[in-house]
């Protein structure tokens, strides 16, 4: 029975490591509209690398609005976002 728990506690940790290992985060790419090819690109070269290196990519766009901006910075770090790719507005 002791042996049987230990084995039981052993694979519930490295199922715990696998877990958190895969679900690395979400990461907020922040850009003008995304209707402009270049900004388009930026984004979905973005979402692709993030998504290869484990996180959730979230893509979102300011309009070149600096308000609009602030606001998808405040939502990201409410998300718990661990990282803001951002081509910053220009007004």
């Amino acid at each position: 029975m002791k042996r049987f728990f230990t084995v039981s506690v052993a694979l519930l940790m490295v199922m715990c490591f696998a877990l958190s290992a895969s679900a690395a985060g979400i990461i907020y790419i922040i850009t003008p509209s995304a209707s402009n090819p270049f900004f388009g690109t930026e984004q979905r070269v973005g979402a692709a690398k993030a998504q290869a290196l484990g996180y959730t990519p979230k893509c979102f766009s300011h309009d070149d609005d600096a308000a609009a901006q602030l606001q998808l910075f405040e939502a990201a770090i409410s998300d718990g976002a661990v990282a803001i790719i951002c081509d910053n507005a220009e007004n």
